[in-house]
């Protein structure tokens, strides 16, 4: 799994993150993002399947104003998959080193867009899309997918598993504000559930 802080969350060690988890805890000082925008993304199978992740990290849905450190951060996200699906990172792929690098540029100019400003929706559109020498999110719109670039011929890939990305939280958030135009887009919206 990989895991990126865009905020300077760090626990102080895998039991504390764990112990989270297991109690149902919330995150308060001196776990809390230290940013007054944060955004979580774990980039593993079913991360987004249910809330113990997000709330380990402290991100909050929306519409949960009165919940724990909905306030306390500011605007703050969480990105995850809805299920178990296909990885770049972990496959038998005969190509696997070249279609490691190109995902690991998805995820690259994932980042540098937030950092220059994007808002998370406009990133996640971004990287879902196959272009020269990236690996996009497998999203379901590429089940079917071609990978070019990295010193490699094109290579294409069939009837992926692929899973939906769910943002829990401001889909507008950027690094230094947040766009509320996005506030009610459903584009990743989570199910309540998961909420």
């Amino acid at each position: 799994m990989i895991q990126k802080s865009i905020c300077q969350y760090r626990p102080r060690s895998s039991y504390d993150l764990t112990s989270l988890i297991k109690e149902g805890g919330e995150l308060s000082a001196p776990h809390a993002p230290s940013f007054k925008e944060c955004v979580q993304v774990l980039d593993g199978c079913a991360t987004a399947m249910g809330k113990d992740w997000r709330r380990a990290f402290g991100i909050f849905p929306l519409d949960a104003p009165n919940q724990a450190g909905r306030n306390k951060t500011g605007p703050q996200a969480y990105v995850g998959w809805a299920t178990i699906h296909d990885s770049w990172m972990n496959s038998p792929d005969p190509n696997g080193v070249y279609t490691a690098q190109a995902y690991t540029a998805t995820l690259n100019n994932f980042y540098s867009m937030w950092m220059k400003g994007a808002t998370l929706k406009d990133c996640i559109d971004t990287a879902s899309v196959s272009s020269f020498g990236t690996a996009p999110l497998l999203v379901p719109k590429n089940k079917n997918v071609t990978v070019r670039g990295n010193g490699h011929d094109p290579w294409s890939y069939t009837n992926l598993d692929t899973s939906k990305i769910y943002i829990v939280g401001f889909p507008g958030l950027k690094v230094d504000r947040t766009d509320t135009s996005l506030n009610n887009n459903t584009t990743y919206a989570a199910p309540v559930n998961v909420e």
